[in-house]
């Protein structure tokens, strides 16, 4: 787990004559998350007519703003490039090679060297409008979430990475074999060496722009899950911290990672980070980095049995002791040879803010341009009394010495009270087995790597 330290601030000396500083906020997206394709279907667009219609659920256009979006919208700075979830383009069908695998041009690696030219585009502009020759340091405010999250770990890798020679790699095979310079990421090229700082630095030597610094002076995360298989594997190895270099962010001068408790779906491992701060919420994936909607979930199948539907009667009473369901939000289904349980509840999407206020927060007293004011105005809860109770309970373990909020015999009957009555009326259970990708690991045990 990650331990609590503290990183000193840092303010870059005065730029030469001739050179500019530059200060931007760079926030990838999670999987099949678009801010941009759900106000196309807020809008009832054509783009959405043709693109997104089809498909209601897990669609970039059906989710809600996630937590990155909402911090990139109240971002306070002029620079910043909001990079579209992993799975997703702008006005497009989504793309099943990238949420499913995690690959291609809409997978992790793709927005990583899209997040890289948008950079460069953005570096032109600032330059251009005051005729200077260089920037002298480069400053960069990187969030994510998901596997977004993993976009913004890799990102920190790839704009700190060495140069390094082309790969030589052979086609063809007898006679017939050729070889061809590739770069780091497959793509064939005419050079022999790549320099610096990954894509960035190739784009900004392809702009002729010289950086002296390049400086990531805050990272902030929520649950990052990678799930990358990059050669399409059926059963992947989704433990990506070597192949994505997700722990290599200690170059990053703070580093904030929420993660969720509660979230155990086989495909959805979690990425611990060891630097920086990281802190456990109750909940799963989405109820820590949004984009869910308010409304009625139901899960047709929380669980199935082929023999006996005795055999579900275990699992619904943990569901009601531990708060997730009332007895009345769940049925057993079907008959003869199978049985499914069913859950029903009507659930808000207002935690979500919690976790982003916070982390507004922690970015704001690392001197980042977050504009908490109107963000907390925007995604207010105040009139909840229930979740100001919750989040004057986590306020004091993410910004003081409190415990996890964990149901244990440590809580108050206030505190246990309170919990359920989260479990039951906010918070998501996402694990399923409808679908493809939602079933639970075998223990109902997130794994961490």
């Amino acid at each position: 787990m990650a331990t609590n330290i503290s990183f000193g601030d840092y303010s870059p000396p005065e730029p030469p004559k001739g050179a500019i500083d530059v200060l931007i906020g760079v926030f990838f997206d999670g999987t099949l998350n678009n801010k941009n394709n759900t106000q196309e279907k807020l809008n009832n667009s054509e783009h959405f007519k043709k693109k997104g219609v089809e498909k209601k659920e897990d669609s970039s256009y059906y989710n809600d703003w996630s937590n990155v979006a909402r911090l990139w919208k109240y971002y306070d700075s002029p620079l910043k490039t909001y990079v579209e979830g992993i799975g997703t383009e702008d006005r497009e069908k989504d793309a099943t090679m990238g949420f499913a695998f995690g690959t291609g041009s809409t997978g992790i690696r793709g927005k990583v060297r899209k997040g890289c030219e948008n950079i460069v585009d953005l570096i032109i502009k600032e330059k251009n409008k005051v005729s200077a020759t260089r920037v002298s340091t480069l400053t960069l405010d990187v969030y994510g979430f998901s596997r977004g999250a993993a976009a913004a770990r890799n990102f920190v890798h790839e704009v700190n990475k060495a140069k390094y020679k082309a790969i030589l790699e052979a086609t063809g095979s007898g006679e017939y074999t050729s070889f061809q310079n590739t770069d780091s990421d497959g793509f064939v090229t005419q050079r022999d060496e790549f320099p610096r700082r990954g894509h960035l630095g190739l784009k900004l030597e392809e702009n002729g722009i010289e950086v002296d610094n390049v400086r990531v002076r805050f990272l902030g995360i929520f649950d990052t899950v990678s799930s990358y298989s990059k050669n399409f594997s059926a059963f992947p190895n989704f433990n990506d911290v070597e192949e994505l270099s997700l722990n290599d962010i200690g170059s990053a001068s703070n580093v904030v990672h929420y993660v969720a408790e509660n979230e155990h779906r086989e495909n959805f491992s979690l990425t611990n980070t060891h630097v920086g701060i990281q802190k456990t919420f109750p909940g799963v994936h989405s109820d820590i980095g949004g984009s869910y909607n308010d409304g009625v979930e139901t899960i047709e199948e929380i669980e199935t049995s082929w023999t006996s539907r005795n055999n579900l009667n275990p699992l619904i009473e943990r569901l009601i002791n531990e708060g997730w369901y009332k007895r009345e939000q769940l049925e057993i289904t079907g008959g003869n040879l199978y049985w499914a349980l069913k859950g029903t509840r009507n659930l808000k999407k207002s935690y979500s803010y919690i976790p982003l206020h916070f982390m507004g927060e922690s970015s704001k007293n690392k001197q980042v341009n977050i504009n908490t004011d109107k963000l907390e105005s925007f995604y207010d809860m105040s009139t909840d009394t229930l979740l100001e109770r919750v989040k004057a309970k986590l306020r004091t373990y993410v910004f003081g010495s409190g415990k996890q909020y964990l149901l244990s015999n440590d809580l108050s009957s206030e505190e246990r009270n309170d919990l359920f009555e989260l479990r039951n009326k906010y918070l998501h259970w996402s694990a399923r087995r409808e679908g493809i990708g939602m079933d639970p690991n075998s223990d109902r045990k997130r794994i961490y790597y």
